[in-house]
């Protein structure tokens, strides 16, 4: 498809937001073509215009602004005034790129609520060295401190790229005691894991909503990377325990639930589309186990089964009894896949659809991947991709405001803002 002809937007972000592509072919990396394959086709990218580029915040104001508000409707439709809706900045798979983590922070400074990262501030894989790991994980926190100079809460969970020979203790005295910097409140699940909740309160509208930050790589020290692979995806009986009795606590105050994990859920091969992502993992237990969990509370069910690890070390058995209390469910945030996306939880077969939404954002910074799915423009405004998430769950919807590079390189037409209901009822 031609996309050439498509300018710079008046608000400076560019109505191509994509990186141009190499002459090597480096944006095909990980497409694994066999020889007689050819390159997918590339579309022209527009000349690089710096001036229409420049890093500036306030670009983002007039796209952002229409959306941090709803409006109080009577049961006649008749306004009485505006609440404030849960503003969240997303970011995800920031792969060392510490100078894009600032400008991200930066933009939630006086904007935002709370800050999601979804994983990967590290490179590592299975030869890595622990010191290397833990020298990523503290740059890209010295990062997150230096443009966080208005406390924004900020929470974050482990990446695969991230817990590559290290400690259990060693990533939650780092990343943990970042997080409990700022969410000063959050609940950890575990002394030495990262698993917990941040409840937040934004107003009578809205009401406090709780994020569930889930830690997929819960095994014991020692056990990657002879036993647990670098593509693990494995909880243990004592966090699953720790999250059915937050759920049900959630549910009995009445807290709305997101979740947030490295992965997405769903069956554990990539089968990659804009439109179903797969967590692209190895699952130890059923894949679904944690929406099958979610999917008890939301309705109110019992739950009885056995999830069982396929290496034997760690099984998992559910008791959930009825209730009639129910869960509200917003939506999974993840990362992992670099590209910014949206879908329904459901089984593969079609046996079963889960009414959870999942949220997935693009690398910030890692372009080069083949999951890119938009070219980026290095020292620009479009060399970083994140999102401004805004929850109603008064209208039960989701307002994604993307920032930086979010049009895909194919030049199919997609709005910066994105409304995402949430319930599929």
């Amino acid at each position: 498809m031609k996309i050439a002809g498509l300018t710079a937007s008046a608000f400076g972000f560019g109505g191509i937001t994509a990186k141009a592509a190499d002459s090597d072919m480096k944006g095909q990396a990980g497409l694994n073509l066999s020889p007689q394959d050819s390159a997918p086709a590339q579309p022209p990218v527009p000349a690089f215009d710096q001036a229409r580029f420049e890093r500036k915040v306030a670009d983002f104001e007039p796209s952002f602004y229409p959306v941090r508000v709803g409006r109080k409707n009577d049961e006649k439709g008749i306004g009485h005034g505006w609440y404030h809706r849960l503003k969240i900045l997303h970011i995800s798979d920031t792969h060392q790129y510490n100078a894009l983590i600032e400008e991200a922070v930066t933009l939630a400074q006086g904007r935002c609520d709370v800050i999601c990262n979804t994983g990967d501030d590290g490179n590592g894989s299975e030869k890595v060295e622990r010191g290397k790991s833990l020298e990523w994980l503290e740059k890209a926190s010295n990062a997150v401190r230096n443009a966080n100079a208005s406390n924004v809460p900020y929470l974050a969970v482990k990446g695969n790229h991230d817990v590559c020979n290290i400690l259990r203790s060693d990533y939650r005295n780092s990343v943990g005691s970042l997080v409990e910097g700022y969410a000063t409140s959050v609940v950890w699940g575990s002394p030495d894991a990262m698993y917990g909740h941040y409840d937040i309160t934004i107003n009578d509208s809205i009401g406090t909503v709780r994020f569930l930050m889930l830690d997929p790589f819960d095994y014991e020290d020692g056990q990657f990377p002879s036993k647990r692979s670098f593509m693990t995806c494995t909880f243990s009986q004592a966090q699953i325990d720790w999250l059915i009795e937050t759920l049900r606590d959630a549910a009995e105050k009445d807290c709305k639930v997101i979740t947030m994990m490295h992965y997405s859920f769903g069956d554990n091969s990539i089968g990659f589309s804009e439109t179903e992502a797969k967590p692209d993992a190895e699952s130890y237990q059923d894949p679904f186990l944690i929406p099958d969990i979610i999917d008890a509370f939301q309705h109110g069910t019992a739950l009885k089964k056995h999830y069982p690890d396929s290496r034997g070390i760690q099984d998992i058995r559910v008791n959930i009894r009825p209730s009639d209390s129910r869960l509200e469910y917003i939506c999974h945030l993840f990362g992992h896949i670099h590209s910014k996306n949206q879908y329904q939880c459901r089984k593969p077969d079609g046996s079963k659809d889960y009414d959870m939404l999942m949220l997935g954002e693009a690398a910030l910074g890692a372009y080069g991947n083949a999951l890119n799915k938009a070219y980026r423009y290095p020292d620009s405004i479009n060399d970083i991709a994140c999102s401004m998430i805004e929850v109603d769950t008064v209208e039960k919807c989701i307002y994604r405001v993307s920032y930086g590079s979010y049009l895909p390189y194919d030049g199919t037409p997609v709005s910066r803002i994105t409304k995402i209901p949430y319930r599929m009822k």
